[in-house]
């Protein structure tokens, strides 16, 4: 997991763009009893954004002029509230361990 987030691809912007994995095996039981060993995965439908190196420390008012501090907040209020109707896709994968 340490090597993901210091890796070629930079910073995400976001917790919306970070695509992730799970670094264990689970054990999934059909009802015939016969077990299937799987690891988790997700990918965003979003397009990979990333913080530029130079702004890696700035504070997020302070790096993009256009967005302000509490913006991960006002999104998460707008993404929570069912009246509005708004969907964030999200695929879940999983995979054969073998």
């Amino acid at each position: 997991m340490l090597s993901f987030l210091f890796d070629d691809l930079g910073v995400p912007q976001d917790y919306r763009h970070v695509e992730g994995f799970g670094v264990n095996t689970y054990t999934l039981i059909k009802k015939a009893g016969k077990a299937h060993y799987v690891k988790y995965s997700s990918f965003t439908g979003n397009p990979p954004c990333i913080i530029e190196k130079e702004n890696n420390l700035k504070q997020p008012g302070e790096r993009y002029r256009s967005l302000a501090p509490d913006r991960q907040e006002r999104f998460i209020r707008r993404w929570a509230d069912p009246s509005l109707g708004q969907k964030i896709a999200s695929d879940l994968n999983l995979r054969p361990s073998i």
